[in-house]
């Protein structure tokens, strides 16, 4: 720890002095201070004394114009919250989804669902933009780096709005600080070019949920928090997440979360507010086939059983301890009587690889057990899936499941543990769910749903799971949602 903190000290002595503490995402690239929202002078007076002490006046001179606009602009859009909501008559609902995790280029599956839910939402007729701020560790930092850029571009029918950065606090455990620092530079040039959202979404209370309660503060947003995280108690394990966690939640407009045990998790942290529960959806790719699976289930992507003797098993997850792929593999070893042809495939990458293949050998099932590596993409995820004939999830714990209902949408049986998210995702029409830590258990449930394969017609899988969690089905529940906590914030801010 000493000399991570020696080495976090050196890069910041490496790092470039900025002319001022705030910095204007809008200036793409060109570091220039914004006027603080709430006293509209301390900019200006900032960008003066930036002048005294640094070399580059001039440029900061020239800045001044900019900087003044821009501030202007941002407090001309802060109107009144009820003709916010009157003007979203006349068009599109403006959301901001701000999501805690978030697909980048290190790590392209980090927060996928959510940005499936954001498309569901798009799809929906609502003006969506994402705003992802972006941090890495300060030890990532090299000279040349860049710091504080903002990038905007489309995705499909929506818009992403990204600030790359670093986080300033290192032992900040959900990087809180930093990201709402990003966060309101974001919404502040936001702000500026499109004018206020009607509201802003937030997935998961840290960190985003306290950035949305922040933004919520700034300029009288109203924000819908969604969670995700689990175990919730991983939010509450200092004074100051709980401090955090319960204001964002208290603050909310409107607070969902993604599966029935991530509530009962949340009211075993204190938690006593309504919550409604929304699914996460599925990805445009996987609807996209699931709805060509119901409607045609004699096509190409029909379920092809080679044989009920040699099942195909999948498995597609990080490779982490909490995954429970070392249960999967004594399973395996269980079936090797029952089932000796039976073969699995284990698709993902992680700490625990080190071990599960050893383990695999000394099970003796190395032979019938593959491990691919990390699939790269929903493409190649849904061609796995539809080259097995069984999806198996062994979680020790999960607050929902993504890829169970990927299995699903694939036409594909699921077996899956009673660890969470699952029991409100798999029925006896769809897999069958078995105790954590029971390879037994876990061992007959995937000899008898692959004994079965007739009973689990690809097509009824595919039509159950877009009538429940298809991106038609969870927008317009997130909608409803959103119309019924813009109604009460409108009750609240007229007056009488």
């Amino acid at each position: 720890m000493r000399r991570q903190h020696q080495r976090l000290a050196a890069v910041r002595r490496q790092m470039p002095r900025e002319a001022g503490r705030a910095v204007c995402p809008g200036a793409r690239r060109r570091r220039i201070p914004i006027a603080d929202h709430q006293n509209p002078g301390f900019g200006h007076r900032l960008l003066e004394t930036s002048r005294r002490r640094t070399p580059a006046a001039p440029a900061l001179h020239r800045a001044d114009e900019a900087v003044s606009s821009r501030a202007d602009c941002t407090r001309a859009a802060r109107r009144p919250l009820a003709a916010s909501r009157a003007l979203a008559q006349d068009r599109a609902m403006r959301v901001v989804v701000l999501p805690s995790w978030y697909p980048t280029g290190d790590l392209p599956y980090a927060g996928g669902f959510i940005r499936s839910s954001a498309l569901a939402l798009a799809e929906q007729g609502l003006d969506v933009t994402v705003m992802f701020p972006e941090l890495r560790s300060l030890l990532a930092w090299r000279p040349g780096a860049g710091s504080g850029d903002l990038s905007e571009r489309p995705d499909g029918p929506m818009r992403e709005w990204r600030w790359r950065g670093f986080r300033w606090w290192p032992r900040e455990r959900h990087g809180t600080i930093a990201f709402t620092s990003a966060a309101r530079r974001l919404m502040a040039d936001f702000v500026a070019e499109h004018g206020q959202p009607d509201l802003v979404h937030a997935h998961v209370v840290l960190p985003a949920g306290a950035a949305a309660r922040k933004l919520a503060e700034i300029w009288d947003i109203p924000f819908v928090l969604t969670e995700h995280a689990g175990p919730f108690s991983m939010m509450t394990a200092t004074a100051w997440q709980r401090w955090g966690t319960r204001a964002a939640i208290a603050d909310a407009s409107a607070v969902t979360a993604v599966s029935p045990a991530l509530v009962r998790a949340m009211r075993d942290q204190g938690v006593t507010r309504d919550i409604s529960v929304i699914p996460n959806t599925l990805d445009p790719l996987f609807a996209e086939t699931a709805e060509r699976i119901a409607a045609d289930s004699a096509g190409p992507s029909a379920h092809v059983i080679r044989s009920h003797e040699a099942p195909r098993f999948l498995a597609v997850s990080a490779l982490e301890r909490g995954k429970g792929l070392d249960v999967l593999l004594r399973a395996m070893a269980e079936l090797r009587d029952p089932l000796p042809a039976a073969t699995l495939t284990i698709a993902g990458s992680g700490p625990a690889g080190a071990w599960l293949r050893p383990m695999a050998d000394g099970l003796g099932v190395r032979d019938r057990v593959k491990f691919i590596g990390a699939l790269a993409g929903p493409a190649a995820v849904r061609s796995a899936m539809l080259e097995s004939d069984v999806f198996v999830l062994p979680s020790r714990s999960e607050t929902f499941g993504v890829t169970l209902i990927e299995a699903l949408a694939c036409g594909r049986p699921v077996v899956a543990t009673r660890c969470g998210g699952p029991e409100s995702i798999v029925t006896p029409e769809c897999g069958a769910l078995t105790p954590v830590d029971d390879p037994l258990a876990l061992a007959r449930a995937m000899r008898d749903v692959a004994a079965n394969l007739r009973s689990f017609p690809p097509a009824a899988l595919a039509r159950d799971c877009l009538a429940r969690f298809g991106p038609k089905v969870v927008g317009r529940q997130y909608v409803e949602v959103f119309q019924q906590a813009l109604g009460r914030t409108c009750a609240a801010a007229e007056p009488g």
